[in-house]
């Protein structure tokens, strides 16, 4: 039975997001993917074929060597197979195929342990004096917050926003090894 896959998209440098439910496992015989899901891996899209192929197309990670066929089971395995580095990942053009086993929660630490609001709050920031202040009680409707509490607010979002947000270089594929479609109904986005 031809087994297949559901295609998450082909990325030109970007980010890919991941708000919930993300060791490197490089794609060996016993646990890598099928020798139809490398064929749907290296399809090329043509012109317009999708917003990732807009224009003239892309190659994605079509020529990525076996070395650079991975099996990312959480987020460490994501960020490793996409070059180990989140924050110069974007940067890296190797070609690489990377197929997603499972959900993958990017609101985890580098050990894949959960991470909640305090892990990412700015030390500036209290909830409950945030809350406090800007109570539209006490603050008002009319005015958006502002000061120092909503400045490490604001922080305490672009730190979690460092956390969850994987970049993505260019010439990559990004495959769902886990849905069941065929090759010719397969999703590009």
């Amino acid at each position: 039975m031809r087994r297949s896959i559901w295609y998450l998209g082909v990325a030109a440098a970007g980010t890919l997001v991941i708000t919930s439910t993300f060791a490197l496992v490089p794609a060996e015989a016993s646990t890598g993917p099928s020798a139809a899901a490398l064929a749907v891996a290296r399809q090329v899209l043509g012109a317009s074929d999708g917003w990732a192929a807009d224009g003239t197309g892309t190659t994605g990670g079509s020529t990525a060597d076996d070395a650079h066929v991975f099996v990312a089971h959480n987020r460490s395995e994501l960020v490793a197979a996409l070059g180990g580095n989140n924050a110069t990942n974007g940067s890296d053009a190797t070609p690489k195929v990377v197929f997603v086993s499972g959900g993958i929660d990017g609101n985890v630490d580098d050990n894949n342990n959960p991470l909640s609001c305090a892990d990412y709050a700015d030390p500036a920031y209290s909830l409950d004096a945030f809350l406090a202040t800007y109570d539209p009680a006490v603050w008002g409707r009319t005015t958006k917050p502002s000061g120092p509490l909503e400045d490490a607010r604001v922080r305490s979002t672009k730190n979690q926003a460092a956390r969850v947000n994987i970049n993505i270089g260019s010439n990559v594929s990004v495959l769902d090894r886990s849905r069941k479609c065929t090759a010719d109904s397969t999703a590009r986005t």
